[in-house]
């Protein structure tokens, strides 16, 4: 360590800003501070020369220069002639590299300087590299993060745009290390290390935003990619994260490293997106007893048709495959395919979900593909009822693939085209509309009632009641159990994912429906309901029906027996007697 001079009327401690020097620039006072005693750069006409610990008195220089000397928490500042400053980083010898210092490999010495870099509270980058004939590296460059200056582009674009306002980090900083091949061993020997830095370093607040202290790491990625499946996005994960691991200093990684991640991931599944998901079809239908799946593409190559289907799903179709709802109304992801969903009803009149497409069209061939495909699944097993919407693209396919299958239109649909279908005049009169509606929409009178309340429509607006000996189906009317799976599937997924996504996402969200299938099963043969009568038929249906079956059957039995006999309160005292 060397004494350096300093000016009296300068403190020796705490940052300042610089100050001209006494005006005899031949009187300085010298305080006994320690310097390292690693060779001193100093400033002499623009021109950085590095020279022997040497005390300042007898350094050879064409003029008087002032040098103030300055502690910080992380380095030692150096205030130059001109007004510039130099920041030295603390670091212990041993983490710090020197001239000479020699590697076996190139990558152990990056690594070391990284450190060194980290510890001291900046960023590295990798710069120029030499490599010989051989293609071996020779010679290779890592500066300062803050290296080089950015040239501004201007405000405006070459097509008078405006540009978006960029904020650079180049400062010019001159600090680097160089190293060079050994070429008898091929080791890696520091030729240039240049320490000094023209800008402040890292506090300690400041490190977690440090290139070097933020790494997404295994649990980064998996916590994100699990997030997705969710339909959480990149900015509510890093949240959710920090909540978890306490503050965001202990994240290990800021919110836009997340976004980062996730549309790095997004650009890596857009190339081979399509082929991505058919080799895990493959790959499942290889593995997994019962996975079902095939797709179609056009001679092209553009039009895409999928459908999949697992063993459960072929289970459900053959318990409560009879009712379908089929519809096709919803946009799934990125490439503008809809999603085209084979719905039922189960045990528990919750929606249940026996196969799902996706198609690129919604044209007849296109239809006519999924309902085939849809068959063959399911072993040529017709549903005997399907309700589907007025589309005229279906109207044909249905007709030629579901053979015996008695189809019904939407009653909404039906509903809606009624002004159409009853002349101009019923059409705008209000009073007929709103009696229809009431008689059509009330779901809690009987079947008389609709009758009586029906005939009275007839003869009062002098209509012709439609004669049909085709059985309806009573538990679909609408295709609204469709439209509430893409209410459901909505929850997890968007218009702008990629195929391998909605994928992964759809799954996720079959796993939430046989979830609360399992549970309502559970539910049902673990609890005993509350029972109104003391009749033993009540207590077999609890047995036979599930819990909200059996709560829909009692509900319809006293409505139409209004001489059922209640169940008699409980005698308390008789029950303690016999326990």
């Amino acid at each position: 360590m060397m004494p350096i001079s300093v000016p009296t009327s300068v403190p020796t401690t705490g940052p300042t800003e610089p100050t001209t020097g006494p005006a005899n620039p031949t009187t300085v006072s010298t305080v006994p501070t320690t310097v390292p005693t690693e060779p001193t750069t100093v400033r002499m006409e623009h021109t950085t020369v590095p020279m022997e610990p040497t005390p300042v008195s007898t350094v050879p220089i064409k003029q008087p220069t002032l040098i103030q000397y300055i502690r910080s928490p992380r380095a030692e500042t150096y205030f130059t002639q001109d007004g510039t400053r130099e920041w030295i980083p603390y670091c212990a010898e041993d983490k710090k590299p020197r001239e000479g210092m020699v590697f076996k490999t190139l990558e152990k010495a990056i690594e070391f300087y990284k450190n060194y870099a980290l510890i001291c509270g900046f960023d590295v980058r990798s710069s120029t590299v030499y490599k010989n004939s051989k293609g071996i590296i020779c010679q290779k460059y890592y500066v300062c993060s803050r290296e080089g200056i950015l040239e501004s582009e201007g405000n405006y674009d070459e097509k008078g745009k405006r540009r978006r306002r960029r904020n650079s980090k180049r400062v010019g900083c001159k600090a680097r290390i160089i190293w060079n091949v050994n070429n008898e061993d091929g080791e890696y020997k520091v030729t240039k290390f240049f320490e000094p830095h023209n800008h402040c370093l890292a506090s300690p607040t400041s490190m977690p935003y440090l290139r070097s202290s933020r790494k997404m790491t295994v649990v980064h990625k998996n916590f994100v990619n699990n997030n997705t499946r969710m339909n959480i996005g990149p900015t509510k994960s890093f949240r959710l994260f920090k909540e978890n691991v306490g503050s965001y200093d202990n994240v290990g990684a800021t919110m836009k490293d997340f976004m980062k991640f996730h549309r790095d991931l997004k650009e890596h599944i857009k190339g081979d997106d399509a082929k991505m998901l058919i080799e895990n079809f493959i790959r499942k239908r290889d593995v997994f007893n019962g996975f079902y799946s095939d797709y179609t593409l056009d001679e092209e190559n553009h039009d895409l048709h999928l459908f999949w289907a697992d063993a459960t799903r072929h289970k459900n179709y053959s318990l409560f495959g009879e009712m379908i709802s089929f519809d096709c109304t919803y946009e799934s992801n990125t490439y503008s395919m809809v999603l085209a969903p084979f719905t039922g009803v189960d045990h528990h009149r919750s929606c249940i979900t026996f196969g799902v497409g996706l198609l690129s069209k919604e044209d007849a061939q296109s239809f006519e593909w999924m309902f085939r495909t849809f068959l063959n699944a399911k072993g040529n097993c017709e549903p005997r009822y399907l309700i589907k919407d007025q589309d005229p693209a279906m109207k044909v396919p249905i007709n030629e693939v579901f053979v015996t299958t008695r189809h019904r239109l939407c009653l909404w649909h039906i509903m809606k085209k009624v002004p159409e279908k009853v002349g101009p005049e019923l059409k705008q009169d209000a009073d007929f509309l709103m009696l229809l509606n009431a008689c059509v929409w009330d779901m809690e009178q009987e079947s008389e009632e609709f009758e009586a309340t029906w005939n009275s429509l007839m003869v009062q607006y002098n209509l012709v009641r439609m004669r049909s000996q085709v059985r309806l189906g009573g538990i679909l009317r609408t295709t609204s159990r469709s439209e509430s799976e893409n209410i459901f599937f909505n929850n997890f997924t968007n218009p702008h994912v990629t195929l391998v996504e909605f994928y992964m996402r759809f799954e996720s969200a079959m796993d939430a429906q046989r979830h609360k299938q399992d549970k309502l099963n559970t539910d049902s043969i673990h609890s005993v309901p509350q029972f109104i009568t003391p009749l033993p038929l009540e207590k077999h249906a609890a047995e036979v029906y599930t819990r909200k079956m059996f709560y829909t059957t009692t509900k319809i039995g006293k409505g139409t027996c209004p001489n059922m006999p209640n169940r008699p309160p409980l005698d308390r005292s008789l029950s303690q007697r016999s326990l």
